[in-house]
């Protein structure tokens, strides 16, 4: 089924993971989720029946930008999926496009966060979460996104200040923010995830984040998170 009819596979597998499905199984129906999203919206050729990407040919004017715009996705999740190496189309050109916008839901009883695409899931990944229950629930919405972001803790002295890039900076290489000082980003400290030891940040490994940073849109993307 997985072979002949991977949309249809995806979407009954992302039903199962939604009814909360564990164990031994839970683990294969995450693991064929994520490679049926390598296959179907991450892979560079367009799966008949996928509702959610489509072959866009570019005009004069065009910009990968303006293009990602249109249809809520970053014009970095563009260069992504089409494996481009520079931001730059031109006209005529046919890229594959996935609609957005891709939203968030990150589960804190199991430390996992999942990508979402309407209704299938895209990605699962472990996640380190608040200690002493410090991350907050609710639903809130991306409202930025910094690379190599630089730290400055809240309550924290300015000599606890660490530079963008610095190599004991614990945000890692990416911050996404949901406000209120809360974000998700990278760790310098790969052991910390799967544990609950942040001051109420999600904290990921930082291939992890730096793919779901080129997913999320500022404005668009909903970050849920749940008990």
């Amino acid at each position: 089924m997985v072979r002949d009819r991977p949309v249809q596979a995806q979407k009954r597998l992302s039903e199962a993971l939604r009814t909360g499905v564990d164990g031994p199984k839970g683990k294969a129906v995450r693991d064929a989720l994520v490679a049926l999203a390598d296959k179907i919206q991450l892979g560079s050729q367009r799966v008949p029946d996928d509702p959610y990407e489509k072959t866009y040919q570019a005009v004069s004017g065009d910009s990968l930008i303006g293009i990602g715009k249109r249809h809520l996705v970053p014009f970095e999740f563009i260069m992504r999926v089409n494996r481009m190496g520079a931001p730059s189309i031109t006209a005529g050109q046919q890229v594959k496009v996935i609609q957005g916008p891709v939203h968030v839901e990150i589960l804190k009883g199991k430390k996992e966060l999942q990508a979402w695409l309407g209704d299938v899931c895209i990605r699962v990944c472990p996640i380190a979460i608040g200690a002493s229950n410090k991350t907050p629930e609710g639903t809130f919405v991306v409202k930025n996104k910094l690379k190599d972001p630089p730290y400055q803790p809240q309550h924290k002295t300015k000599a606890d200040f660490k530079a963008p890039g610095a190599p004991d900076n614990p945000l890692g290489s990416r911050w996404i923010d949901i406000g209120n000082h809360y974000g998700i980003h990278g760790t310098i400290d790969p052991t910390s995830i799967g544990r609950e030891v942040s001051e109420g940040c999600i904290r990921m490994h930082n291939k992890d984040v730096e793919e779901l940073f080129d997913m999320v849109v500022t404005g668009a993307s909903k970050v849920t998170i749940k008990p």
